[in-house]
């Protein structure tokens, strides 16, 4: 995923920051983009798609 980001946006700086509890959270300019955690419990609890990620960035920015 991380490859995928930097391929798309080379100026991209991303920062990995390690969690817990199986959080997994996706953000651009201190806003959620995705969230894990908003899915645990549910039978939509996830990670992102392949390309799920590109195209929320892509959403963010505009």
């Amino acid at each position: 995923m991380e490859g995928e980001i930097k391929a798309a946006y080379t100026y991209a700086v991303i920062t990995l920051i390690e969690g817990n509890g199986g959080v997994f959270e996706i953000s651009l300019n201190d806003k959620i983009l995705f969230s894990k955690r908003d899915l645990i419990g549910t039978e939509s609890e996830r990670f992102p798609h392949p390309r799920e990620t590109l195209g929320l960035i892509e959403s963010a920015l505009r």
